[in-house]
């Protein structure tokens, strides 16, 4: 089990899992968790007014 502050750092978790360790972190409200083959969709936009705002993940 460990903190926020290791549950933040995705190195360390990935390093745990390359091991084969099961375990439990903590994490701030403000991560976000997506799958590992979650893609970015953006919007091309209509040409008039503001550009569009970044997309939001899902899957391919």
């Amino acid at each position: 089990m460990t903190d926020a502050g290791y549950g933040q750092n995705a190195d360390f978790r990935a390093g745990l899992t390359e091991r084969g360790h099961a375990y439990g972190a903590g994490i701030r409200g403000d991560l976000t968790v997506q799958p590992c083959d979650a893609s970015l969709i953006t919007s091309a936009g209509s040409g008039d007014g503001r550009p569009p705002l970044p997309g939001t993940r899902g899957h391919p």
